[in-house]
C-alpha cells in the first residue's frame, strides 16, 4: 500500500468529526504489526444530514475517493470498509428512528457504490465506542506489542501496562481503563478482552449527552430556568459574544427535551460575560452527585473505580475549533 504521512488534525464544524483510517502496510507488515493513516474529513458527522438524506451519503465521497487513490487498484475488492456511527447517531435514533435509518441507508448506498468490500454500516453502542478508543490508544502506544506507529511518531515512548482512554465527542464522552486492584461493581461497565495473548478486564462508560455540544445545551437549558425575559448573561462565553437561539432548537433532542418548560418568549438571547470561576460553578450544576448506588460514583449515579495512571485524551478539534487557519500538532 502507498506510504502515508502523519496528518495533524484540523478543526471541523458540526457535532461530529468524521475521520478515514487506512492501514499502512509495507515495512511494518514484516513486524506483524500494522499502522494506519488518518485523514480528517471536511464537514459534520452524518447525523447532521437527517433533514437532507442525500447529503449524508455525499459527505463520505471525499474520503472514499481518497481511499481509492491510496489503496492500490488490485487490492480494492479485498479491502473491507466498515462504518461505525457514534453518539450523534445514537441521539438521532432516540429522537427519530426512521430518520436515523434513512441516514444509514443513504450512507450504505454510497459505500456500496465503491469497489471495496463493504462490511456494513451501523450505530455502535457507547460501550463499543469506549472499547475501540481504548484499544486504539494502547495499540498506538505499543502497550500490546511493538507498534508500527512508533516509526511514524518517534517521540512516543512505549508504556508499561496500558493507558486509559478519555474521548470527548460532540454528543458523548467516553472513559475506558483497566482498574488497579478494583472490582468493577456494575456489570454494564465491565468488558473482557483477550489481545495478543493477554487478558484485560476493562472499565468503560459512555456519558451520552455529555459531549461538548450536548453538555452546552444542558447548561443553557438549566440557565433558562433563571431567565424571565429570554436574556442570558453567560459567564462561559467571552465578553462581546452574542448569540440568539430558538427554544425549539434548544429542546429538540433527547438530551434537553426533559428540561422543556413553558415560557413567554420564543428565543434565548445569549451575551457573554467571560467570568471563569462563575462559569465553573455554572457548569458543575449539570452534574448530579447526590445519588450513588455503588461504593463510589462519578456523577448521575454511574459507578467509577479510582482513576489512576496515564491517559490518552482525544479532544483536539474542540480545543482548536476557533483557530481554523492553524495547523496544530495534535495527533
Amino acid at each position: 500500500m502507498a506510504q502515508c504521512k502523519m496528518e495533524t488534525c484540523n478543526p471541523a464544524p458540526g457535532p461530529g468529526f468524521p475521520v478515514l483510517f487506512l492501514p499502512a502496510w509495507g515495512t511494518m507488515k514484516r513486524t506483524g504489526s500494522e499502522a494506519a493513516c488518518a485523514f480528517p474529513l471536511p464537514g459534520p458527522g452524518i447525523s447532521a444530514y437527517s433533514q437532507d438524506l442525500e447529503k449524508a451519503g455525499f459527505s463520505l465521497r471525499s474520503c472514499m475517493n481518497e481511499a481509492k487513490n491510496v489503496v492500490p487498484g488490485a487490492q480494492h475488492p479485498e479491502t473491507p470498509v466498515y462504518l461505525g456511527a457514534t453518539a450523534g447517531m445514537r441521539l438521532l435514533s432516540l429522537e427519530n428512528r426512521s430518520l436515523a435509518d434513512g441516514v444509514l441507508s443513504m450512507v450504505e448506498k454510497t459505500l456500496r457504490s465503491y469497489p471495496f468490500s463493504f462490511q456494513g454500516a451501523r450505530i455502535i453502542t457507547g460501550q463499543e465506542e469506549g472499547a475501540y478508543g481504548w484499544i486504539t490508544i494502547n495499540y498506538l502506544l505499543g502497550s500490546f506489542k511493538q507498534s508500527g506507529w512508533l516509526n511514524f511518531l518517534p517521540n512516543l515512548r512505549p508504556t508499561k501496562g496500558t493507558s486509559g482512554a478519555l474521548d470527548l465527542g460532540g454528543a458523548s464522552t467516553q472513559i475506558t481503563f483497566v482498574p488497579q486492584q478494583e472490582q468493577i461493581e456494575s456489570t454494564e461497565n465491565s468488558l473482557h478482552f483477550r489481545l495478543y495473548g493477554r487478558s484485560y478486564n476493562v472499565y468503560t462508560h459512555s456519558f451520552l449527552c455529555y459531549g461538548k455540544d450536548q453538555a452546552l445545551r444542558l447548561k443553557l437549558a438549566r440557565d433558562l430556568q433563571s431567565t424571565v425575559d429570554g436574556n442570558l448573561m453567560d459567564p462561559c462565553f467571552h465578553p462581546g459574544y452574542r448569540r440568539t437561539m430558538s427554544l425549539s432548537e434548544l429542546y429538540k433532542n433527547p438530551c434537553t427535551a426533559h428540561s422543556k418548560q413553558s415560557t413567554l418568549f420564543p428565543q434565548l438571547h445569549i451575551q457573554g460575560s467571560g467570568n471563569y470561576p462563575e462559569c465553573q460553578r455554572n457548569i458543575q450544576k449539570i452534574f448530579s452527585t447526590t445519588h450513588c448506588p455503588y461504593s463510589r460514583c462519578s456523577f448521575n449515579g454511574i459507578f467509577l473505580p479510582p482513576v489512576e495512571g496515564e491517559f490518552g485524551v482525544s479532544l483536539c478539534p474542540y480545543l482548536l475549533e476557533n483557530e481554523a487557519q492553524t495547523k496544530p500538532n495534535c495527533p
